[in-house]
């Protein structure tokens, strides 16, 4: 058993780092209009579109300095004109979706389903051959409960009736098999922190070139976040046009070093040993998942505890032992979240387990 002397974040994020990224962030200080950040933001736009399965000839990629809802902000408000867009809503982030084209009068339609279910195939079938319907937006991982949705069928469907796909990959990229070009993505929205492993703090874009030419004439919803005016401006002045947190940006920089360094297939499938040990430990203590196998995510499970535990008691308990949980989101039922994201290793879930099942049978009784 380890001597835990810092606070493992067994979360949806943000993610535990490494020491090397987090010792990026010590790099001397230098101007936003040096030709040293130029380099900086060139290199990671590379990467961003390497890591995310996209060729660069075809995709580009855009950096933004705020959290992940900003760069879904960003996509909605600057791409979504003419038609209505379409949103696949299954959970909170799905209705986060809705909520930013609502606040931005953008025209939308929502197919609904409850927080265990995945879309229905024919259903959203059937709505894109409304051609009032232009675009479509989905969650792929759907962290309200650790849930993978059919991403890929979805885009194979945007593809065949010719709809814009946009795709919040927040909780997905570089934690479950995700390819751009494959998906059939043309707006790939993430951030920094999760899977990548970076600090939080910023989000980027992944875009079909031919799709952010569309919007280049269109007026914008927002001034700071205006997808097309980032983009030439990090395009074609390798620059950021509002002072940026140059900092976190080193720590990207060396996020996807490191992520390239073990590989997106080799960080996946240590996500999935790691959530593989968590949920047959869980099941041998006697706690189930709460998703059936095939639909959960490989980096956050929502498991279902007895009604005569407390999940206020236990989340304190395993704190003071240095492990962070998540309370369950949007359920009815005595449950609660646990992430195996960021640096975590099979054998650090293993310790948990230990602590995990020493304290749970004592509130237990």
């Amino acid at each position: 058993m380890k001597d835990r002397k810092k606070l493992l974040l067994l979360t949806a994020g943000p993610a535990n780092i490494s020491e090397s990224v987090r010792n990026s962030l010590l790099h001397p200080d230098i101007s936003h209009r040096d030709e040293d950040f130029a380099n900086l933001v060139s290199g990671i736009r590379d990467k961003l579109i390497r890591a995310s399965g996209g060729d660069s000839e075809d995709y580009t990629s855009v950096v933004f300095i705020n959290s992940g809802t900003g760069a879904i902000e960003s996509v909605i408000g600057s791409v979504v004109h003419d038609k209505k867009l379409l949103v696949i809503i299954n959970g909170d982030y799905g209705n986060r979706i809705k909520k930013i084209a609502q606040i931005l009068n953008v025209p939308n339609y929502s197919l609904e389903y409850k927080i265990n279910e995945i879309p229905d195939l024919n259903e959203v079938d059937e709505v894109l051959r409304n051609e009032e319907i232009g675009y479509v937006g989905m969650v792929h991982m759907e962290t309200t409960v650790g849930k993978v949705n059919p991403m890929h069928e979805v885009g194979i469907l945007a593809r065949r009736y010719d709809k814009t796909f946009i795709v919040d990959a927040m909780a997905s990229f570089a934690t479950e098999p995700l390819n751009v070009e494959r998906d059939n993505i043309d707006f790939c929205i993430a951030n920094s922190n999760k899977g990548i492993q970076g600090v939080p703090g910023l989000s980027f874009v992944v875009a079909r070139k031919k799709e952010l030419d569309k919007i280049k004439d269109k007026k914008p919803r927002s001034l700071y976040l205006d997808l097309y005016a980032q983009y030439r401006m990090e395009e074609d002045k390798k620059q950021t046009p509002y002072t940026p947190a140059i900092q976190s940006l080193f720590g990207l920089n060396k996020a996807l070093d490191e992520l390239f360094e073990e590989g997106i297939e080799g960080r996946i499938k240590r996500y999935e040993i790691s959530s593989r040990t968590l949920i047959e430990g869980m099941e041998k203590i006697g706690i189930r998942p709460y998703l059936p196998p095939g639909i959960r995510a490989r980096t956050l499970t929502t498991f279902v505890l007895p009604k005569n535990v407390e999940y206020k008691i236990l989340y304190k308990k395993l704190k003071e032992k240095g492990y962070e949980v998540y309370p369950s989101k949007g359920l009815s039922i005595n449950a609660f979240r646990v992430g195996n994201l960021g640096i975590i290793t099979q054998e650090d879930i293993k310790d948990f387990l230990e602590i995990f099942e020493k304290e749970y049978n004592q509130i237990k009784g």
